[in-house]
């Protein structure tokens, strides 16, 4: 009952869902159909009804296909058109929507991609546009306010090539506008989670004319209403868009471009609105403004640019970095009752006061700068037209503040041929003016009527200056200062044969304060002096607070102060000298002309260069300042005495800057010359750059052109002989040198070698004494360190090193001498103890050495050739002469190589190597002995590739890891042992083991290597060029071992494939001339696999050994030998019986199988169950003489029978072939895999034994 009740539930189920499967099947039929189709109809009809209700339009759509599955509509051109003029078309638009819509009530539409759409827009004279009758009627707002609302959301809208025609009858008669758009992208815009972000590129043109570029790219949220970004206006012709403008403002613009930038952000969060422009930046060139229908007034600028940092919309804030307007000009007109149309056109610019009046902006500016301003009035008095005209116009203001807070500074200047030239600058701030005034009005050109005749003198030009200072606080009358100064500018006379020229002779500052009046000194500047060709040029010079007693021979000095002072002499022997001097000044100076004393408390020599020309040869020395400290000079004993000596900046150049001294201080200097005594406090010299070029003769340029110049001067005293030298007596606290950059490069190198931040100190130094020095600096991107003890004299040092990070780049052109190898990078450190001497050349050392991150390539292919991450050795240790380099182990961190065999047979690093002839080097007579206990690799690899095959092979040996040691140079019967382990390719491994006499005069190996899980496949250069077929399958073990001793190569190669297959033979000749698939056939057992030995020997001394020849040779004779003779072949391979398993052997006139012959059969056995497809023939004989003596004798006993007939023999013959096929069979070998032959006499073997061949051959 239970059964039948759980049957009919069953079935009611199996129908309901059948039921609901059709009732599923035909709703998504009825979806796809009433979308795919019915929907594209309807709307096509919709077109049509909206076509005739609207006659002036036409609504186009020529191809509309919806996806339902795919919730897309792709659109093909669409248009619409009114009276056939087109106002919208598309070319293609793609819509998709995104099912997340169902579940969170939101229009949510994943992609939009607008291709070349182009709008027209019209407007007529009245403002209204020809799209507005399709729109609909505005709908009123609803007022329930739980009303739900569905949110909309773009992720990502897409146009491309957008145009948009506006002709618009209000502006300049309906000159149209051309925006394009090349792109527009447009991510998660709408009012549900929306965050867009935006990307426009636009281009406008008005009346044909291209009017701008404008770009925004920045973000948009819609609710609320939220927006940052950045906008660029570029190419802005303002001509192009003076008609729009002057619709909003009487401004008539003629010529003019802008360039705009601004990063804005804006926020309308509940009802809040703000706003913000930052790194704001205006641009405007060639402007031309004036009024609408008049000439004038006019407005032009040259050049203007505004900077605005930020402006707050909120704050009415605004601050300014910078204003620069360059030649403005303007130009206004004043009528005879006294009004000037410039002032008019600014009322009728101004806007109308709003109501109620917002608070007013605040204004920073840091600088405002007007440049070359010209004002021109032009004005009718009595009848008659008269131009007033103010020129170059400069005005400065810093600091301006609106709010009065903070001092602002006003600078200003003008000329005009009324006013001459005016100059203010000034301060405001707190009530109080501080004012400088200065007037240039007066004209010397006539002064040299009123000088004395007898100084011969004539006046060219002249200008007399007043300039003076206000300082007034209105409120408080006595604190009035005054202070002026009078000077002549551009004086230019003629004295005797000199001609004089002075920009300006001024009598220093006087002033009046509280009552007094105080004058400081004399100055003069820019003074030029010609006479003879010979020219001395003064920037201006300046004496003050001169003392001197009209007897006496002692007189003081207060101050005393040149500043650019030039000279070109072109007498000074055949050197011509030309320089300058910026600043020359002494303070406090002292003289005592009796005793020849001489003492200053400071001496200054501001920046300045000497030219040395002569013919091809110019050479500079420069520099930017020399101070000396209260010094002295005592001319009887020739003693200089400073307490100070300090210099910056000095260059000597010649073809390139060799020598940059950036700074020098010297303390404590006492030299006497006459005794050849030098004592000084600590020195510190600090150089930025020093060049040294060798040129082919070992020779520094520096070096030559110093002595070319002393050699070309003139010298003040002569020395008709020369006098037995005193060494010098030194004596100097302490030492430092400071690099910057140090720069050396030879004649055969195309990259110098640069070293930077050098540092160098020292202890105290005096006469031989030992130096402790310290030294540091760089090499590009490495450190250098050293600290210890230095003896000059002795040419020894010792002390501690650390090289860190060397570049050794450097070597490159030594490496490129040689090789074709590049190295396109590697560094070096090493750090330890050193101490070295130089005569004779003595080194010991003790540290560590790393070498890293070097990559050497192939110059000829761009290929990689060498590399290693790493290359470690901890322990280093160094004694030449002794026991040389002894290293306990090498660390080798992924070294790589690549070995390739090129085309030509050769090794790419054979060809690596440059053909150089250089002449024998006679031996060393301390030969550097090398000792390495051990090298580590850890993950090495190899790249091999072999060309000179038909298809070339590749293969990679990666994660190679073992040790090779030891090394040692001296012992040369010594072995070094080899032991690594790899792998090959993706799943092959490699072992290598052995030993190798390196160092030996005729290499001595005895290695091994064994080659693991190869992929065969892989191989098929290789069995193309020399097996001439294509391996379909196969894994291979290969294990080859090789030694070599006193030139002869003996090896044994064996190899162990596994399901070997061959495929089809390839086109070409072949190395190996044999029937292949035939010997695979005899070498395959019944599993499938092959162990094959292939014995290899050759001699080295012939010249020409190839060892692949030799490898193809003897694998082709073992493959012969395998065909020639197949059962040898197979009983050598299973090792048992390999000389007597051929044959059976029989006693005469049996048939029996003795049990030695049993033990052959079972191995015979063995062999034909391991390879199933050889077969087994028997030669079945007898002897005629043997057999027939015993079978006989047997005969005559028994007295039956004469002489046995060779039928009978025969028959034995047969017997005996039955009887080995009979033990065959039993073993499980099949009667149609053993063939007896026709018997034969044979001749009997040692023992009387009679023998029946066996052979083998292939089915």
């Amino acid at each position: 009952m239970h059964d039948q009740d759980g049957s009919r539930r069953k079935k009611r189920f199996s129908r309901a869902w059948r039921t609901g499967g059709i009732v599923v099947a035909m709703l998504a039929g009825v979806y796809d159909v009433g979308l795919r189709y019915v929907l594209p109809w309807w709307m096509h009809r919709e077109a049509d009804s909206w076509n005739l209700s609207h006659p002036d339009w036409k609504l186009s759509l020529p191809s509309l296909r919806i996806s339902p599955w795919r919730w897309s509509v792709h659109v093909q051109g669409m248009s619409l058109a009114q009276q056939h003029r087109p106002q919208l078309s598309i070319d293609e638009l793609y819509l998709k929507l995104s099912p997340s819509s169902l579940w969170h009530r939101a229009l949510i539409i994943q992609d939009i991609s607008i291709e070349h759409p182009r709008i027209q827009v019209h407007v007529d004279e009245h403002g209204h546009l020809d799209l507005e009758n399709l729109l609909p009627p505005p709908q009123p707002a609803t007022t329930a306010k739980n009303a739900p609302g569905i949110g909309w959301l773009i992720r990502n809208l897409q146009v491309a090539s957008l145009q948009v025609h506006i002709v618009d009858a209000q502006i300049q008669g309906g000159k149209p506008l051309d925006l394009k758009i090349p792109s527009w992208q447009v991510q998660d815009v709408g009012t549900w989670h929306a965050h867009t972000e935006i990307q426009l590129d636009m281009k406008g043109a008005l009346g044909g004319a291209h009017a701008w570029r404008l770009r925004w790219w920045g973000s948009l949220n819609l609710a609320p209403l939220r927006s940052s970004g950045h906008i660029m206006l570029t190419q802005g012709n303002l001509a192009a868009l003076g008609g729009a403008l002057q619709q909003l403002w009487p401004v008539h613009i003629g010529q003019g471009t802008l360039e705009f930038s601004t990063n804005y952000a804006f926020d309308d969060r509940h009802g809040h609105r703000q706003w913000t422009l930052d790194h704001t930046r205006v641009q405007v060139q060639g402007l031309r403004v004036q009024r609408p229908g008049f000439n004038s007034p006019r407005l032009e600028l040259a050049t203007g640019d505004i900077q605005i940092p930020h402006i707050d919309g909120e704050q009415h804030q605004i601050e300014v970095q910078s204003v620069d307007l360059d030649r403005p000009e303007l130009f206004m007109q004043r009528d005879v009752q006294g009004k000037v149309d410039f002032l008019t056109w600014i009322k009728e610019l101004a806007p109308p006061h709003p109501s109620p009046k917002p608070s007013p902006w605040q204004v920073k500016a840091q600088h405002v700068k007007l440049r070359r301003g010209l004002l021109t009035l032009h004005a009718w008095e009595a009848g008659k037209e008269r131009a007033f005209m103010l020129q170059d116009i400069q005005l400065d203001l810093d600091n301006l503040d609106t709010t009065g807070k903070v001092p602002w500074t006003l600078q200003a200047g003008m000329q005009g041929p009324l006013l001459g030239q005016v100059h203010v600058q000034g301060q405001v701030a707190a009530g109080r003016a501080d004012v400088n005034w200065q007037i240039q009005r007066l004209h010397l050109s006539n002064a040299d009527l009123w000088l004395p005749p007898v100084l011969n003198t004539k006046v060219h030009d002249g200008i007399l200056t007043a300039s003076g200072h206000v300082s007034l606080n209105p409120q408080h009358l006595e604190s009035l200062s005054l202070s002026g100064q009078a000077a002549i500018e551009h004086l230019d006379m003629e004295i005797q044969r000199q001609r004089l020229q002075v920009a300006m002779l001024q009598l220093d500052p006087w002033s009046y304060q509280q009552g007094h009046v105080a004058l400081q000194g004399l100055s003069v500047h820019a003074l030029s002096m010609e006479q003879d060709g010979d020219m001395l040029s003064l920037g201006d010079a300046e004496v003050g607070a001169v003392h001197s007693p009209v007897q006496g021979t002692i007189w003081t000095l207060g101050r005393f102060s040149l500043h650019n002072l030039g000279w070109q002499a072109s007498h000074v022997g055949p050197v011509t000298l030309q320089g300058h001097v910026k600043a020359l000044g002494i303070q406090a100076v002292r003289m005592d002309m009796h005793h020849g004393r001489l003492g200053w408390q400071l001496g200054q020599l501001g920046g300045g260069q000497v030219d040395l020309l002569h013919g091809k040869h110019h050479n500079r020395l420069s520099w930017s300042q020399a101070v000396l400290d209260r010094g002295s000079w005592q001319t009887s004993n020739q003693k200089l005495d400073i307490a100070g000596i300090h210099a910056r900046q000095w260059r000597w150049e010649g073809r390139h800057p060799w020598l940059d001294l950036h700074r020098l201080d010297g303390y404590e200097l006492h030299v006497q010359l006459a005794k050849h005594r030098l004592r000084s406090g600590k020195i510190a010299l600090q150089l930025g750059q020093l060049r040294l070029d060798q040129d082919r003769h070992g020779s520094l340029v520096p070096y030559q052109e110093i002595q070319y110049w002393l050699g070309k001067l003139p010298t003040t005293a002569s020395t008709p002989h020369k006098t037995a030298s005193v060494p010098w007596s030194i004596d100097v606290q302490g030492f430092h040198l400071g690099m910057d950059r140090l720069r050396y490069a030879t004649s055969t190198t195309s990259v110098p070698w640069v070293a930077t931040q050098l540092a160098l100190d020292t202890g105290r130094l005096h006469n031989l004494n030992p130096l402790s020095v310290h030294m540091s600096g760089q090499w590009g991107q490495a450190q250098l360190a050293w600290n210890g003890t230095v003896w000059p004299q002795l040419k020894k040092a010792r002390g501690q090193f650390k090289l860190r990070d060397i570049d050794l780049m450097p070597v490159q052109p030594w490496l490129r001498q040689y090789t074709y190898a590049v190295l396109d990078h590697g560094t070096i450190s090493s750090q330890g103890y050193v101490a070295f001497g130089l005569k004779p050349l003595q080194v010991v050392l003790h540290g560590s050495l790393t070498t890293g991150d070097l990559l050497l390539e192939d110059d000829r292919n761009q290929q990689p050739l060498l590399s290693w991450k790493q290359i470690n050795i901890p322990n280093l240790n160094v004694s030449y002469p002794g026991h040389g380099l002894s290293i306990p182990e090498v660390d080798v961190d992924h070294l790589y190589s690549k070995v390739t065999i090129e085309s030509n047979g050769q090794l790419n690093w054979q060809q690596i190597l440059r053909s150089r002839h250089q002449a024998a080097q006679p031996p060393s007579k301390h030969p550097l002995a090398v000792d390495v206990h051990r090298i580590v690799f850890d993950q090495a690899g190899v790249d091999f590739s072999d060309l000179s095959l038909h298809a070339p092979f590749h293969a990679s040996i990666h994660h190679l890891n073992g040790e090779v040691g030891p090394l040692d140079m001296q012992n040369t019967s010594a072995w070094t042992q080899v032991m690594m382990q790899g792998l090959i390719n993706r799943h092959g491994h490699v072992d290598v083991s052995g030993k190798v006499k390196p160092f030996a005069k005729t290499a001595a190996v005895d290695a091994s290597l064994h080659f693991r899980d190869i992929e065969m496949p892989t191989l098929n250069p290789y069995a193309a060029q020399f097996a001439g077929y294509r391996i379909d399958q196969g894994m291979m073990d290969l294990e080859l071992n090789y030694r070599l001793d006193h030139q002869h190569l003996i090896g044994s190669n064996r190899l162990r494939i596994d399901q070997l297959e061959l495929g089809p033979k390839l086109p070409g000749e072949a190395s190996i001339d044999l029937p292949l698939r035939l010997a695979v056939d005899v070498l395959r057992n019944s599993e499938g696999r092959i162990d094959l030995s292939v014995p290899v020997y050759g001699n080295l001394n012939d010249p020409n050994l190839d060892i692949r020849s030799v490898v193809v040779k003897a694998l082709e004779g073992t493959l012969r030998h395998v065909l020639d003779s197949p059962l040898e072949f197979v009983a050598e391979l299973w090792g048992e019986h390999s000389d007597t398993i051929k044959h059976v052997d029989f006693m005469a006139g049996s048939n029996l199988i003795s049990d030695q012959e049993q033990a052959k059969l079972s191995a015979l056995v063995h062999v034909l169950q391991q390879h199933v497809h050889l077969l087994l023939f028997i030669h079945a004989g007898f002897n005629s003489v043997l057999d027939a003596q015993v079978l006989n004798t047997g005969a005559t006993a028994s007295g039956s029978l004469p002489a046995l007939s060779h039928d009978a023999l025969r028959l034995l013959a047969l017997h005996r072939a039955e009887a080995i096929k009979s033990q065959l069979m039993k073993a499980g070998i099949a009667d149609h895999r053993i063939f007896i032959d026709e018997p034969q006499s044979v001749n009997a073997i040692s023992g009387a034994r009679i023998p029946t061949t066996l052979d083998i051959k292939l089915r």
